[in-house]
């Protein structure tokens, strides 16, 4: 998972891509068959002149939002009790982008994790050791020196976005801090399970950016799929939208 902060950065940049989102559907630019959200071209979807025209969030909009990923990170708590998770975060993905990726190589690709093209024949095992981070690390230095490793654009987007941010500083932090407390209440400082519906109060926010947030953050289940059927039924419910789950 990636860990955006400061926490009025993460909301506005969920903000304005919602809304540029619902904008693209609106024009038949996005399906949205597809489950994309952020996976776009970052210019495509915010730029300038966009966040410039972009209405400005509500108190009732950065509160919902703000819940929202409070909610998403209840969820991943969780599931990290049971499974794997790397932890990343903005700033060293900015900072550092090299080291980041090779981290991730390195976490995707573990030598005691069975995929393929992995040998697992004892004694390779040292020579494994001492091959493996470099293929990594190479590959990492490759794409971040790529064009298609090129941070500028995220860099650009957040740029924008934090001078937003710091446009209304004083409401848009208060307004924050209040859903934040509110929230991390609700969930027992993150530890409560089930954790709050995503679908709780998201129809209080009359822009829509809450509703198609809540939708993208929904378990993706799929019946029919060993790796992604939902045998909770707490998901479940998330899927029907139903923040009641009697």
């Amino acid at each position: 998972r990636v860990v955006t902060l400061p926490l009025p950065l993460a909301v506005n940049d969920a903000y304005y891509y919602s809304m540029n989102e619902l904008a693209d559907d609106n024009d038949g630019g996005n399906n949205g068959n597809d489950g994309s959200f952020v996976m776009q071209n970052l210019e495509a979807i915010l730029d300038e002149t966009k966040l410039q025209y972009t209405v400005k969030p509500s108190s009732q909009t950065l509160g919902s939002i703000t819940e929202l990923l409070l909610r998403w990170h209840c969820r991943l708590s969780h599931v990290a009790a049971h499974t794997a998770e790397l932890t990343l975060t903005l700033d060293n993905i900015l900072k550092h982008p090299t080291d980041t990726l090779e981290t991730i190589l390195t976490f995707v690709w573990r030598q005691d994790w069975e995929w393929e093209g992995h040998n697992h024949n004892q004694n390779n095992k040292r020579e494994e050791r001492e091959l493996y981070p470099k293929i990594w690390k190479g590959a990492a230095e490759e794409f971040v020196a790529s064009e298609d490793g090129s941070l500028q654009p995220l860099l650009n987007q957040v740029s924008l976005l934090l001078s937003s941010s710091t446009s209304d500083a004083t409401t848009f932090g208060e307004t924050i801090q209040q859903s934040f407390a509110s929230e991390m209440t609700k969930s027992k400082d993150l530890t409560s399970w089930p954790c709050p519906s995503f679908w709780d109060g998201v129809d209080n926010d009359d822009s829509g950016a809450a509703h198609k947030i809540a939708n993208e953050m929904t378990p993706n289940c799929r019946d029919g799929d060993p790796y992604a059927r939902c045998t909770v039924n707490k998901d479940r419910c998330e899927v029907k939208k139903d923040a009641m789950c009697k």
